[in-house]
């Protein structure tokens, strides 16, 4: 999902980033932007060094669900079960990324 940073003393204008970050992410990200500390441990990742030196995140893999669906990423690979049906996506490809995979298959992503 698309998202607008500003912070013009910190974050250069019109800085693209390919980093996939979720609303966990904020939190921490946030704690070390205001300079605060804590023992806490956080499922999220702090991205400032996404926003302010445009880096790479490291890598990870993803999971999530809304209602009868389920989803699995990491790297170029998508995972997504909703209900009885599996598929797999690249993300580098179009449309012609995605393959419907039987119940009865493995899949390593």
């Amino acid at each position: 999902m698309p998202a607008i940073a500003w912070y013009p003393e910190k974050i250069k204008s019109g800085q693209l980033s390919a980093n996939t970050v979720l609303s966990m992410d904020v939190l921490p990200t946030l704690l070390t932007i205001a300079n605060i500390s804590t023992e806490n441990k956080f499922d999220g990742q702090d991205f400032t060094q996404a926003l302010f030196a445009n880096k790479k995140l490291k890598e990870r893999s993803l999971f999530w669900r809304y209602r009868n669906q389920f989803a699995v990423r990491k790297g170029i690979w998508k995972y997504l079960k909703i209900k009885d049906k599996e598929y797999l996506f690249n993300l580098k490809k179009r449309c012609s990324g995605k393959y419907k995979l039987k119940s009865n298959s493995s899949c390593n992503i």
